[in-house]
């Protein structure tokens, strides 16, 4: 049985030494597909989020070259109706020649939707100049 006992040891011996490289092989090959997938992963992952960046960028841009825009269409609006308007219609009721082409110049125009806007407003100004009653004796002189 002694004799049994030795060389079952052995053996047990030279598979464990069998299992221990075939574990350290399979782990090395492992390690190395996990390495791969990482560098992949990292590299979609950066790609991904420069692009999530530039997009929020020109996101950023864009929506403050409209607010901008829609701003100075606001401005140029009040500034016609609160300012202009009622200093032509003084001065129509003082019996003053009024240019309405210079006294109410065509708002900031281009040629998108915010322009549009621009251009629906801009008739209303001269076209309510003569419906008003500017002098005692009847209409302004335009």
């Amino acid at each position: 049985m002694h004799a049994w006992h030795t060389a079952t040891r052995a053996v047990r011996q030279d598979l464990g030494r069998v299992n221990q490289q075939v574990g350290q092989r399979i782990g090395a090959q492992a390690q190395a597909g996990a390495d791969r997938l990482i560098r992949r992963n990292a590299g979609a992952t950066a790609i991904g989020a420069i692009a999530v960046l530039l997009s929020v960028t020109v996101s950023a841009v864009i929506g403050r070259h409209l607010a901008t825009r829609l701003v100075r269409l606001r401005d140029s609006a009040r500034d016609l109706a609160h300012d202009r308007l009622p200093d032509v219609l003084q001065r129509l009721r003082g019996g003053e020649e009024v240019d309405v082409a210079e006294a109410a110049p065509l708002l900031r125009a281009g040629r998108d939707e915010i322009s549009e806007v621009g251009r629906a407003l801009h008739p209303a100004a001269p076209r309510c100049l003569p419906a008003a009653d500017v002098a005692p004796g009847g209409r302004g002189r335009i």
